[in-house]
């Protein structure tokens, strides 16, 4: 099933009056992000708030129910997503790591990252040192062409 998301909240607790009322019409309905915020709210506006999760067919019913009971404005998803909603979204569908956790995703992602850029530091680290062991250092190269000269 294909889950769209057609509302986000800045608190959980909003997100639960919208959840109720469209399982009262039957509506699956998903909270992306929930635990998260329930958790620490100030990671809200960076996470894109609560989003809340339809399948895609119920989508339009779901949003106008919404809409009708005042729950949401005309339109509350943004046009531009934050980074973080853009991770998620991008790496929802990759195998095995698509079905962990946002949280789980980002540390991996930052882990690699860092395991990347520590890799390319000690490469390069590696190659300077070789560099030196081939080439005379400008002092000892200097003092062998001193004593040559004389």
């Amino acid at each position: 099933m294909d889950f769209v998301t057609i509302a986000q909240f800045n608190l959980p607790q909003q997100a639960y009056v919208a959840r109720s009322v469209l399982e009262a019409q039957d509506i699956p309905v998903f909270l992306a992000n929930e635990l998260t915020i329930q958790v620490n709210n100030a990671f809200s506006p960076g996470l894109g708030g609560v989003q809340l999760r339809v399948p895609r067919e119920a989508a339009l019913r779901g949003r106008r129910l919404l809409e009708e009971g005042g729950l949401v404005p005309e339109l509350t998803v943004p046009d531009d997503p934050t980074w973080l909603t853009r991770f998620d979204r991008r790496t929802e569908g990759l195998p095995w790591i698509g079905r962990q956790p946002l949280e789980l995703r980002l540390a991996l992602a930052i882990g690699l990252a860092a395991g990347v850029v520590l890799l390319l530091i000690l490469g390069a680290s590696q190659a300077m040192d070789s560099a030196e062991e081939t080439q005379p250092s400008s002092v000892h190269h200097q003092h062998h062409t001193a004593l040559q000269a004389a």
